[in-house]
């Protein structure tokens, strides 16, 4: 009977931690992405995470450009710093970038603030896991344009 008590114990145990561990440590993967635009509305799209040794890169694919960053991971905190080019009408390139952070939710979501180079607002972007990802070994584009 003491055995049968512990067990149930046990196992009501691992249901309370199993989904605060889930996620725990692993932000790799391909994520929808909803954010505040600087101008008001929305965006969405997709962001690819992969492992870099110690660091994560994330790519962004939004209306069609590509935003790329470094990253860093230390408890339920991810900070990435990002950039984007693009070609201006005149021929020249315009680059822009910025920062974000992400609290990693028990579920795998990731909540953000982030805000471009010229400072300014604070917006929020939220990141919500599309599927998990077994190897890294990919690039980060060949995996967020399918």
């Amino acid at each position: 009977m003491l055995a049968h008590r512990r067990n149930w114990l046990l196992f009501l145990l691992f249901l309370t931690l199993a989904p605060a561990t889930c996620w725990a440590g692993d932000v790799t993967g391909l994520y929808d992405c909803v954010g505040d635009n600087a101008g008001g509305g929305q965006y969405k799209g997709t962001v690819f995470i992969s492992k870099s040794g110690d660091a994560y890169k994330l790519e962004w694919n939004i209306a069609g450009r590509t935003h790329q960053g470094i990253a860093l991971l230390t408890g339920d905190v991810l900070s990435s710093s990002w950039i984007s080019k693009q070609v201006a009408p005149g021929g020249g390139v315009v680059v822009t970038g910025g920062v974000v952070v992400y609290k990693v939710e028990k579920n795998g979501r990731l909540s953000g603030k982030w805000v471009g180079h010229g400072g300014g607002k604070v917006l929020t972007e939220v990141l919500t896991p599309q599927r998990r990802v077994v190897s890294n070994n990919r690039s980060a584009g060949a995996v967020a344009k399918k």
